[in-house]
């Protein structure tokens, strides 16, 4: 991340090692920052602007900085850099039966414990790469789908449990998103 930020132009150390750095963030309001609201973050690769509240990592960043879509911006890092590309299915961007929007697959009843946790599974992939949410909500709500999948798999727990907790998981998002009913 900070090589990103130095390449870009901004007043990084990109040698700095494992030393948190300020920066002038220009990715909000008009442009110009007369104080250094953006910092980087070594251990975790990624940036936060106090005035733009947004975290963002080496993609997130390029994305931003040059209006590009994700894969543009991937496939540009991986150029710039001399990183191998990353796997990729063609299937992944396949248009399936997947609803048009977030509160569409939330509102979806599936019947049993392995439908929802599928759903889950598109919707949370879903939020993850629209980045609908902040970073800290979306990781929180992985780790509670991956600990409810864990204790169904290797605990034993009573799919009605799972289910309890899976509905939490979709109240969590519904409330970090703004939407009023769940299916």
């Amino acid at each position: 991340m900070a090589r990103v930020l130095y390449d870009y132009g901004y007043a990084i150390n990109p040698d700095g090692g494992d030393r948190e750095q300020q920066y002038s963030c220009d990715l909000h309001g008009d442009g110009r920052d007369g104080k250094a609201s953006g910092r980087l973050y070594p251990s975790s690769n990624s940036t936060y602007c106090f005035a733009c509240g947004r975290a963002r990592d080496s993609i997130a960043f390029a994305m931003e900085k040059e209006g590009l879509k994700f894969n543009e911006a991937l496939d540009k890092l991986e150029a710039r850099y001399a990183l191998p590309p990353l796997p990729y299915d063609a299937n992944d961007d396949a248009e399936d039966d997947r609803p048009e929007s977030i509160a569409d697959a939330l509102a979806i009843k599936p019947a049993t414990f392995d439908e929802e946790s599928e759903r889950t599974d598109k919707f949370l992939r879903r939020v993850t790469a629209s980045r609908s949410l902040s970073l800290d909500v979306t990781l929180r709500l992985w780790s509670e789908f991956d600990r409810v999948r864990h204790g169904v798999s290797n605990e034993s727990w009573p799919d009605d449990r799972a289910a309890s907790n899976m509905a939490s998981i979709r109240g969590a998002a519904r409330t970090a998103l703004g939407i009023d009913a769940d299916g």
